[in-house]
């Protein structure tokens, strides 16, 4: 299950390009707090905290308990990560979403799928399996928010597949997908197609052209005999 992560947060005076890029330089991160029950509040936060709780877990699902220093008002509560947006070049965190939730307020994520073990189809017969959902769409407490679905894929034989309906979640978690979704098959291998003898006949027509060619051209190159009637009329003058 998700484990929350301790965060302290700072409140956020400095909006528009030219502050917020100021903030950056610094070492900081702009973040937006909100939820049901309270207004949006902008926030900062340290990058390398951040990056500790963002990406020093296995789970894309991040659970925070936010220290709020917010000037005149201190307190704590609960969030989760719902967007973070990362520069395109550096990979570096641009800005934070965080919904601010309850214990007992049901939320809604994506938990990613992990298939385990070798399939049948893959280990005797060479098929391939074809990680085709890659999370499921799911809605629990956040106590009981998995970190990673694990599937068992071992017993999947070329052809066969695994749907949604088929994957077992643990307790208090309602998966939001369709039943009938594949999300995990295994595929036949594939085979580089062989030339056929019909595709191959055209190009041994083609080569024994010449080869017929050239064999008339030595037999037209030879001298034509002398007419038999022509010799003997010669020999009978000389007698």
């Amino acid at each position: 299950m998700a484990k929350a992560i301790d965060l302290k947060v700072y409140a956020r005076a400095a909006t528009g390009r030219g502050p917020v890029g100021r903030l950056r330089r610094g070492g900081r991160v702009p973040a937006v707090l909100y939820g049901k029950r309270t207004a949006s509040v902008s926030l900062e936060v340290g990058e390398k905290e951040l990056n500790v709780a963002i990406h020093g877990t296995a789970s894309e699902n991040v659970l925070l308990d936010l220290e709020m220093d917010l000037g005149d008002k201190k307190g704590k509560t609960t969030a989760f990560v719902q967007h973070v947006q990362h520069d395109p070049i550096t990979g570096r965190i641009l800005h934070v979403d965080l919904h601010e939730i309850a214990i007992d307020e049901m939320l809604k994520a994506h938990v990613p799928l992990r298939g385990i073990g070798e399939p049948i189809g893959v280990k005797t017969f060479g098929g391939i399996l074809e990680n085709i959902l890659r999370d499921l769409h799911v809605e629990c407490l956040p106590k009981d928010l998995p970190d990673v679905i694990e599937v068992d894929v071992s017993g999947l034989n070329v052809g066969q597949s695994i749907h949604v309906k088929d994957i077992a979640v643990p307790a208090g978690v309602t998966v939001l997908n369709a039943g009938d979704v594949v999300a995990f098959a295994v595929a036949a291998p594939t085979v580089a197609e062989a030339e056929t003898p019909a595709e191959a006949a055209p190009e041994g027509a083609e080569g024994a052209a010449p080869a017929a060619e050239g064999a008339a051209a030595p037999a037209a190159a030879e001298p034509a005999p002398a007419p038999a009637s022509e010799g003997k009329g010669k020999g009978k003058g000389k007698g």
